[in-house]
């Protein structure tokens, strides 16, 4: 099976008008307050994730991952946290691998729509296209294996200036589907 990949804001209402089972965001260690959709999850939350980082439930280290509940304040019925470890750190090896973790996760979880914001992309420590090259190559079946998550709708949130970088990303890669 093929994912159908979308695109939207990155902004509350945007936010508001998706619906899904699971939204997927990003923390770096040590971020405080959080940005990109983490920051909008905590400013709908009343600081609720903020709160979580204070208490140390919620570090951002590597390979973590925190599950909230979404509803009623968001139209997801979950929220998945992903730590990222210190930005600094953070490069393409981090970011493929933050990835591939977070696909397994949406997948074990049995996720059939999700939506997330790409690793990294609340700070610009990578770049559009590189995120969405990765992001489409994870979701790509590899011989006789299936992709680690293989949903049936995937919705990714950024900044309208990345959305022309999506774009071209996926029209290669929906070529690349049909064949």
């Amino acid at each position: 099976m093929s994912v159908d990949l979308t695109w939207a804001e990155r902004d509350l209402r945007a936010l508001d008008r998706l619906s899904g089972e699971v939204l997927l965001c990003s923390l770096f260690e040590g971020e405080r307050p959080p940005r990109g959709v983490a920051g909008l999850i905590d400013f709908r939350f009343g600081a609720r994730l903020s709160r979580l980082c204070l208490t140390g439930f919620l570090t951002g280290r590597a390979d973590e991952l925190v599950l909230v509940p979404g509803r009623p304040k968001l139209p997801f019925d979950k929220i998945v946290v992903a730590g990222l470890g210190p930005e600094e750190a953070f490069d393409d090896a981090a970011f493929e691998h933050c990835m591939a973790r977070a696909l397994r996760a949406l997948g074990d979880l049995q996720v059939r729509r999700a939506t997330l914001e790409l690793p990294g992309r609340q700070s610009g420590a990578v770049d559009a296209t590189r995120a969405m090259t990765v992001l489409t190559t994870l979701l790509s079946p590899r011989g006789d294996q299936q992709p680690a998550f293989d949903a049936e709708a995937l919705t990714v949130v950024d900044e309208p200036a990345a959305h022309r970088a999506f774009g071209e990303v996926l029209r290669t890669w929906r070529v690349r589907m049909r064949r």
